[in-house]
């Protein structure tokens, strides 16, 4: 009696072609997407195999690891990316992702961001020295500001300029809580210094933030300088730069009015005059633990 109503059903199926050819569809459309999803997986498994005898560790390594530390195997995109997103989607236990020094371009990046929307236990992110570029940045981004759980993030030498630079300041404003972030060696000029400036504000957690070799002019110094009192910022570089006299003393003075107590401001471009005005507030204030110019 209980399969009466099935019975029922299949015969109403029967009886009308619409109904039936509407049911047929369906199963092959559910079909397709079980085969495609089957054949996806099988293309990741394969993959992580294929790293795993790369490092030389067991697959099983791969996934369970808290800490996985691929710097300088020199990966690439293909093969290596499609495995490192799918274990990072996959992983539970994983805290710490070590890709620096590698061949990482935006496709990575984007797959691997795809990956961070789900993982939501990743506090540690080092990607620098990958030729990311701003439409790998930009796509990390996006995907941070869905995961805001992510505590270090380093993008040095990854070819950003301001658009990827900006894209951050994005995330950061939409409530990343990051305690370091290291751009270092990039090209985000004024314009990225600028977009960072106006995000610190609003990312009570940040410490420690790197901005040194970025093209970084008097205006973006400026910038700087005048948020920093309203920031959290406890270390500061910004050396390499030609921030000149004008932008480096707005810095220093900037600092002085928060909890900066570490600032780098080595080759910023200062003039004798500019030194010995900043080694003035360096005697004076009890704030500075280390002043390097």
């Amino acid at each position: 009696r209980k399969s009466m109503p099935m019975r029922a059903s299949i015969h109403n199926l029967r009886r009308s072609p619409v109904l039936l050819a509407a049911f047929s569809a369906a199963s092959a459309i559910i079909g397709v997407a079980l085969i495609r999803r089957a054949r996806r997986r099988h293309r990741e498994q394969c993959a992580i195999d294929a790293l795993a005898c790369r490092v030389q560790v067991k697959p099983s390594a791969l996934l369970e690891a808290h800490a996985l530390d691929l710097t300088g195997f020199q990966l690439e995109d293909g093969s290596d990316g499609l495995a490192i997103s799918a274990i990072v989607r996959e992983s539970s236990a994983l805290t710490e992702l070590y890709l620096w020094n590698n061949r990482f371009t935006r496709v990575t990046a984007g797959t691997l961001a795809n990956s961070l929307r789900r993982n939501k236990c990743v506090r540690r992110l080092w990607l620098s020295r990958n030729p990311l570029a701003d439409p790998g940045v930009q796509r990390l981004a996006s995907a941070l500001m869905a995961n805001r759980d992510l505590r270090d993030l380093r993008l040095a030498r990854c070819d950003m300029t301001c658009v990827g630079a900006t894209s951050l300041a994005l995330a950061l404003k939409a409530g990343l809580r990051l305690m370091e972030l290291h751009l270092s060696a990039n090209k985000i000029a004024a314009a990225g210094a600028i977009a960072i400036a106006q995000a610190l504000p609003q990312c009570a957690t940040l410490e420690f933030l790197a901005l040194n070799s970025n093209s970084i002019d008097e205006e973006g110094a400026l910038a700087i300088g005048e948020v920093l009192p309203m920031a959290t910022v406890v270390e500061l570089w910004l050396g390499a730069n030609p921030l000149g006299d004008k932008g480096a003393t707005a810095v220093a003075e900037g600092a002085l009015g928060g909890p900066v107590e570490r600032l780098s401001l080595v080759d910023a471009g200062l003039s004798e005059d500019g030194i010995a005005a900043l080694q003035q507030h360096h005697v004076w204030s009890s704030g500075f633990r280390c002043l390097s110019i």
